[in-house]
């Protein structure tokens, strides 16, 4: 059976520009781990992104670097990533900014 540990409280980052140039989701999530202070590296430390929200430009910089590292890719495939795996876009929120809740970080421990 799996146990998860929740170890993260509600909190908003303002994020700088540059770490948002060209990164799609695999490199978004590592990067709000190591930003956290966790090794983004640990497999055992999961990301669950219903529990992130992110500004609009933040959901626009995807789409570009998605179009820039995948030329071809269309629209609806960036938009499907974007619905299964990526972040909810909070228009409330402000530019470059990123609002982390509770229970997005998650240590699996396996009983074994």
């Amino acid at each position: 059976m799996m146990e998860k540990e929740v170890t993260l409280m509600e909190s908003i980052y303002l994020i700088k520009p540059e770490k948002m140039e060209n990164i799609v989701l695999p490199e978004f999530y590592s990067y709000l781990k190591e930003m956290l202070g966790y090794d983004p590296e640990d497999k055992e430390i999961v990301c669950d992104c219903r529990y992130v929200h992110i500004s609009d430009n933040i959901q626009d910089n995807f789409y570009s670097a998605y179009k820039e590292r995948y030329p071809g890719i269309s629209e609806e495939d960036i938009a499907m990533k974007l619905c299964i795996s990526g972040p909810m876009v909070d228009r409330q929120l402000p530019k470059n900014s990123v609002k982390i809740l509770k229970g997005f970080i998650d240590r699996e421990q396996n009983d074994d």
